[in-house]
This record gives C-alpha cells, sequence and structure tokens, in this order.
C-alpha cells in the first residue's frame, strides 16, 4: 500500500543528523550584498568560501580536506532578507585527534583574517565546541527548523 509522508512533520535530515557526534557548530555571515543575495551565483560563492575556509584549516590543523566530514546549510535571515551560512563538523576521523576549541579558535581566525568584504570584514561569526549536552536535540533541530516542535517517535 503507498506510503504518503507529511515533510512538514518528518524531516530525513533530521532522524540522520541527530544520530551523528558532532565537534564543532558555526554560523557565518556575509557582508557583500552579492553573496547574501538569492541568485544561484551567489548560493555558490557561498559555498565557495565555506571550501576555502576547510582547505586553509586542513593545512593549518596537518589535516586533509577530505579529513573534514559536515553539514552545511544556507539560510535566508527574516529581518533583512540576506542569506548566510550554518554548518557542523563531525568528530569523526583524524579531526577526532584534535582539541574542539583548537579547531574552532582556529577556524574562526581564518574567516576574520583572510575573508575580507568590501568594509573590510566578511561579516560575522560564531564557531565553538558542539555540546552534546546543550544541542544535542537544540542543534539540529534549529538546522532542520524543528525549534519547538515535539519529534515523537524517535529514537
Amino acid at each position: 500500500f503507498p506510503v504518503t509522508i507529511d515533510y512538514c512533520r518528518v524531516d530525513p535530515f533530521y532522524h540522520f543528523l541527530r544520530r551523528v557526534k558532532w565537534k564543532i557548530f558555526g554560523n557565518l555571515t556575509f557582508e557583500d550584498k552579492r553573496k547574501r543575495g538569492n541568485l544561484r551565483t551567489a548560493h555558490v560563492d557561498r559555498q565557495n568560501d565555506f571550501g576555502v575556509l576547510l582547505e586553509r584549516a586542513a593545512f593549518k590543523l596537518r589535516l586533509q580536506l577530505n579529513d573534514f566530514y559536515y553539514f552545511l546549510r544556507h539560510e535566508k535571515n527574516r529581518l533583512d532578507k540576506g542569506w548566510h551560512l550554518h554548518f557542523c563538523l563531525a568528530d569523526y576521523g583524524p579531526i577526532q585527534k584534535l582539541d574542539s576549541y583548537v579547531v574552532a579558535d582556529e577556524l574562526g581566525a581564518i574567516w576574520r583574517r583572510d575573508f575580507l568584504g568590501p568594509s573590510g570584514k566578511n561579516g560575522t561569526t560564531s564557531i565553538h565546541p558542539y555540546d552534546e549536552e546543550k544541542y544535542k536535540e537544540r542543534g539540529v533541530s534549529y538546522f532542520c527548523k524543528r525549534k519547538g516542535k515535539k519529534n515523537k517517535g524517535t529514537s
């Protein structure tokens, strides 16, 4: 018999992501109006900036780029309609050996130092260790926009 899934109530990303052990939670904003826009080129530019951020962090932390396992989401700000990024890095592979605070500090420093926008900065950043106790459900729920929703039937 056919099965109908209400994706407003059941987000398949949520059920997968909540089982991952995360190391880092962060967001990145952009001053450049072109990168904050809704055009496909803006999406690609934001994606490329994130990729370069990981490349530079890999070099600085003596890792390979493919040592980073991540989830990245582009999101529109409700107030000014500008787009920004949210991401989590998984605590998997060689990154497990590194201190979460060192990784978070290095990512933040690279963003503030190397990604200068038109007014001398590239927006703001908030990158910190993923606190399992604090964010176990809330962090992934935030990604999947499930804030305040009860997740019945999940294990």
